[in-house]
């Protein structure tokens, strides 16, 4: 999965394969969590929210399974 920088204090970049509709948020702590059954638009919700981290926290943090990639 190709990974996109994003301007965020809290995530380095961001991945997504539509195909599998997995989500990877790589953090500036350089731990990488990988998302499960993220539609695609919020994914593009995410992408192009006015704060990334925000929209992270309150739309996918805790609201689809996740496991950290080890």
């Amino acid at each position: 999965m190709n990974m996109q920088p994003v301007n965020s204090k809290m995530i380095r970049s961001i991945g997504y394969d539509a195909t599998s509709r997995k989500l990877a948020v790589e953090f500036h702590t350089n731990e990488v969590y990988h998302y499960e059954n993220v539609p695609p638009e919020t994914y593009q919700m995410l992408m192009t929210a006015r704060s990334i981290g925000g929209y992270f926290s309150k739309h996918i943090r805790n609201s689809f399974e996740h496991q950290r990639q080890l």
